[in-house]
């Protein structure tokens, strides 16, 4: 299982890598929306009252979920005591660049109409950069992706009820 959430990880960083090679490729093709970058639009219609900006932040932090699941597999560390901080605190950080650096991209890519009107924006950006053989390849990449995090999940919930 460990193997395979490592092979996955590959898999998922490879997919952010060539979602920002999407987003510079269709740039430098003319196409970017760079408009979405303009200071006097960038925020219009975004929320200003700080209990939506907390219950954002609320949803966003099962998004980063090493954070819960890293303290399920410290059996598992050699040195937990210096492992589990680092390892969180890399994890969050690196999950929340990838995050921020795709989101650039796909604001490269499309128009914010367009964004809202997508449901596999990922899918999206291969087929606007690539064609429909990086379409596909997204579709790939994101079954990995997907598998990957379930069988973590397997890992850390087996951990769970061990104990």
């Amino acid at each position: 299982v460990i193997k395979f959430c490592s092979f996955s990880s590959v898999i998922k960083m490879s997919m952010v890598v060539f979602l920002l090679v999407c987003g510079v490729t269709t740039t430098l093709k003319g196409h970017g929306h760079l408009e979405n970058f303009q200071r006097n639009t960038t925020f219009i219609g975004s929320a200003t009252s700080p209990t939506q900006y907390g219950l954002a932040f609320y949803f966003a932090a099962f998004s980063y979920q090493s954070w819960n699941s890293l303290n399920y597999i410290t059996e598992e560390l050699k040195n937990p005591t210096r492992t589990l901080p680092i390892g969180g605190f890399l994890g969050v950080l690196g999950t929340s660049i990838c995050y921020v650096l795709c989101n650039v991209s796909y604001l490269l890519m499309f128009s914010t109409t367009d964004l809202i009107a997508t449901n596999t924006i990922a899918m999206d950006c291969g087929m606007v950069a690539f064609g429909k053989i990086a379409e596909i390849a997204m579709c790939v990449g994101l079954l990995f992706s997907c598998l990957g995090s379930a069988s973590g999940g397997l890992l850390c919930v087996s951990r769970n009820i061990q104990s």
